[in-house]
């Protein structure tokens, strides 16, 4: 997870199968979301999303 939208800013790691709400539509290959009511950002290929 990342704090903005920059590789370089790692905030946390979650595990992977973890869940997360999807707070925002995906750009520049990071998409914004909640992980138990912390919101950052993550890389869109990192996500598994099921509809």
């Amino acid at each position: 997870m990342y704090d903005r939208k920059d590789e370089k800013s790692v905030w946390d790691k979650i595990k992977k199968g973890s869940s997360v709400k999807v707070l925002s539509e995906a750009e520049d290959g990071f998409i914004r979301v909640d992980y138990f009511g912390n919101e950052a950002f993550m890389k869109t290929e990192d996500l598994d999303i099921d509809s």
